[in-house]
């Protein structure tokens, strides 16, 4: 039988070492797409099959009912046998199919773990890694709108710059601006600085020098309007900045 050659099997087929959860994201995936990545089996002769990477996948397909694509593969290639715990197979079973936030939580379970041994059982570097556990920085309810598809990767990485209890409120503030309930990351990304401005310390601010010499004459440079503007009020984005620029220099054209 060649390596490569896809397998169509029914649950009862395949041995699963210890008691695995359904992930409730992959489900879903799964619900929506089917199972898109054969699972690694070793043969075990008499129509059995030792599932060696893919538990997950393996249970949530026998939850909906559905035959499992599978792999035969030698036992000595399982990524998920460096570790017998189910954070480690939790990392072998994401890297095809990504969930940011199982991938963060099974990291933090594996607190510890030798680096080298984390790439090879999660193919991710140390700052991949890292991008994923900052996502554990994220309030619960929007750790739940995250793992629903509901709240992206960037915009989740906006909030993460606040604490908890101020998440919810540039959260609010965005969708307020926004005027629907679900804000876009630039949108959150403004509340978040609107929030982290209010928090600065007054500092006075000599006035701004917005003209240059033209000729006899002395006209508004708007690029040092745009600059003092940002200086003055630290929450205005840079996007809003040259917005402003465009906006005065359709103005000296009058």
């Amino acid at each position: 039988m060649s390596e490569q050659e896809v397998l169509v099997l029914p649950p009862e087929q395949l041995v699963i070492d210890g008691d695995w959860p359904v992930d409730t994201g992959l489900r879903a995936s799964i619900e929506e797409m089917g199972q898109i990545t054969p699972i690694s089996v070793a043969d075990l002769g008499n129509g059995k099959y030792k599932v060696l990477d893919g538990r997950g996948r393996v249970i949530v397909c026998k939850a909906l009912g559905i035959f499992i694509k599978a792999v035969v593969r030698e036992p000595d290639l399982e990524r998920g046998a460096l570790f017998s715990s189910p954070a480690a197979v939790t990392l072998a079973g994401n890297v095809t199919r990504p969930n940011r936030l199982s991938e963060a939580r099974a990291l933090q379970a594996l607190e510890g773990t030798p680096d080298e041994d984390l790439l090879r059982v999660s193919g991710l570097s140390k700052s991949e890694r890292r991008a994923r556990l900052v996502l554990l920085c994220l309030a619960p309810q929007f750790q739940k709108l995250l793992e629903k598809g509901e709240l992206s990767v960037t915009a989740a990485k906006q909030l993460i710059r606040l604490p908890h209890a101020e998440q919810m409120q540039a959260y609010e503030a965005a969708k307020e601006r926004a005027g629907k309930p679900k804000p876009s990351a630039i949108q959150i990304d403004w509340a978040v600085r609107e929030i982290q401005a209010k928090k600065q310390p007054v500092i006075p601010v000599p006035a701004p020098t917005i003209t240059v010499a033209d000729g006899g004459n002395h006209r508004v440079d708007p690029v040092a309007v745009a600059s003092a503007i940002r200086k003055l009020l630290p929450g205005v984005h840079r996007h809003q900045a040259k917005v402003l620029i465009k906006a005065i220099e359709i103005l000296e054209r009058l």
